[in-house]
């Protein structure tokens, strides 16, 4: 075959764990010097008391008039300290091109040297929509030039670190006889070799991923892209057709769950086509929805449309996903109890609703928590500290509200023993707040505090701002506890019109550690418990 293009990489390494050359082996436990230059490599090439390493990268485009090729190479010989033989490791990674029929190949070989050892021939035939091989192969050689082409292994011996030539438009010229030089040609180019006719965003599609849609398919549809397309996923109807011809990146997660979950003619029916775009290009996390429907069976046309406002809220980033999930959730387990119905249909409603049905949640699912401090305690602890105001968490509310603003998982430390939460806010911006843990331990005497954490929103670290407050802050809760002041400890529980009290117990271990701060009553621990064999709502309290 003739070869267009041929670039070859080369990097050496030698370790050395000592000077000498003879026969004695020195420590091979420390490297005294290494070394990058081939000089040094072939100098110590059997030298026993250095490690010598080289690795060759080649990058060939070459042609026929049968197909294009674009191979990439990777050769490996190492010895280590101490032996004699060296360990050798060879692949191929390659894309082809066929002439005749514009067909698409691509796959890899490992160890192609070897017979005995040689690894299975990987070959694909590449369909428009799977992983976009072209990026696959740039990333590759991009990787090749970064692991190089450094400064600190810059010797004579690579060539082209920097390669006026890119391999991959050399074999996109040698495919398209130089009509193109880019990507999006490219496939184009391929897609038209193969009989397809295709939309003006058909890029929207490279990596839309399975059903594919290949030539099978697109014969029943005389070659249409997206008729096929449609077919395939299922999808029906002139509104999605059109979007789909607009539509700038393809995401189908966000449209298939959505549809599943409200129904794919509700969808098209309610939303706008600027509304599908926006559900189709969707770049976030996957969604996941509830797997069954019971919640929309029982729902009003109010409140479907009221569910849909809020999940285009979440697509345009104001809600997280996860937070609509858990409110859906919220809501299947309150009408198990009482009539819930979903007003919210905009931010600030939704998020009013939110922390309404987390509270409620929590008293059936979890119960209502409260925790128990002697009035003295709390009432010094939340005194003023100049513009800020730090408020000890008492009751599930007090720790769902904080969560929702600091967007942590403190509301789960609620029925913690050995825990005590202190928000600290500052009195012109409730949103602006540390929550800060300390941990209740037993001295031998009597209960003790020691601040264990600090953090902001997101459960982000703090700045040096809050050193002061925070400063303050600890010397006063160390000088209550100094002063015999942290003396009460307790919890109330409520579960279904059932009171569960509880107090603190000091659980010495058997191995001398530190003994363990724990709720006398076991009860409290199985109340929320995920996972149990016990159903919580069968308790026998």
């Amino acid at each position: 075959m003739e070869v267009s293009f041929k670039s070859i990489f080369n990097k050496y390494r030698t370790d050395m764990f000592c000077e000498t050359q003879d026969d004695k082996l020195c420590d091979a436990k420390t490297i005294i010097r290494s070394y990058s230059d081939i000089e040094s490599y072939l100098k110590n090439y059997g030298n026993k008391n250095s490690t010598v390493h080289h690795q060759r990268h080649t990058i060939v485009v070459e042609r026929d008039e049968n197909k294009i090729c674009l191979k990439i190479f990777y050769y490996e010989k190492r010895r280590r300290v101490g032996k004699i033989f060296f360990a050798k490791r060879t692949s191929i990674d390659f894309i082809t091109y066929r002439v005749k029929d514009g067909a698409l190949f691509y796959g890899s070989v490992g160890n192609y040297h070897s017979k005995k050892r040689r690894n299975a021939k990987r070959l694909r035939r590449f369909v428009f929509g799977q992983e976009d091989i072209l990026m696959r192969k740039k990333s590759i050689i991009r990787d090749i030039n970064g692991l190089i082409c450094t400064e600190e292994n810059k010797f004579e011996q690579i060539t082209e670190c920097d390669s006026k030539v890119d391999p991959i438009i050399q074999f996109i010229n040698l495919v398209t006889n130089g009509e193109c030089e880019d990507y999006e040609g490219f496939y184009k180019f391929i897609l038209k070799k193969q009989s397809v006719k295709f939309p003006n965003n058909i890029m929207s599609f490279i990596d839309s991923g399975y059903p594919i849609v290949d030539k099978k398919s697109r014969d029943k549809f005389d070659g249409k892209y997206i008729d096929t397309f449609m077919f395939n996923r299922g999808y029906m109807g002139k509104k999605v057709k059109r979007v789909l011809h607009k539509v700038k990146k393809f995401n189908p997660q966000v449209f298939d769950s959505i549809s599943k979950f409200l129904g794919y003619d509700y969808i098209l029916k309610t939303l706008t086509d600027e509304e599908l775009i926006e559900v189709f290009q969707f770049g976030g996390n996957q969604f996941f929805f509830l797997p069954e429907n019971s919640l929309i069976k029982n729902c009003s046309e109010n409140e479907k449309k009221n569910i849909l406002k809020i999940i285009l809220l979440s697509i345009k980033g104001f809600i997280d996903i996860n937070t609509v999930n858990d409110h859906l959730r919220f809501h299947k387990t309150i009408n198990k109890f009482e009539k819930c119905v979903w007003r919210s249909s905009n931010l600030k409603e939704f998020t009013d609703e939110h922390l309404s049905w987390s509270n409620i949640f929590s008293s059936y699912e979890e119960g209502y928590f409260n925790r128990i401090y002697s009035e003295k305690f709390v009432k010094m602890v939340e005194m003023s500290i100049g513009t800020y105001d730090p408020i000890i968490l008492k009751s599930s509310d007090e720790y769902n509200e904080e969560s929702r603003v600091q967007s942590n998982c403190v509301r789960t430390y609620i029925k913690k023993a050995n825990s005590l939460i202190v928000s600290l806010r500052d009195s012109s911006n409730y949103k602006n707040r540390a929550t800060i843990e300390y941990r209740i331990f037993f001295n031998g005497k009597t209960l003790g505090l020691k601040r264990f954490q600090t953090l902001g929103r997101f459960n982000r670290y703090l700045d040096k701002t809050w050193d002061n407050e925070i400063g303050i802050l600890d010397n006063r809760i160390y000088g209550i506890v100094k002063n015999g002041l942290f003396v009460d400890l307790g919890i109330e529980v409520n579960l279904n019109d059932i009171n569960i009290k509880s107090n603190y117990k000091v659980n010495n271990t058997t191995d001398n550690s530190t003994p363990i701060i724990e709720w006398d009553n076991d009860k409290v621990d199985v109340i929320g418990q995920k996972g149990s064999d016990t159903d919580i709502f069968d308790i026998n309290f």
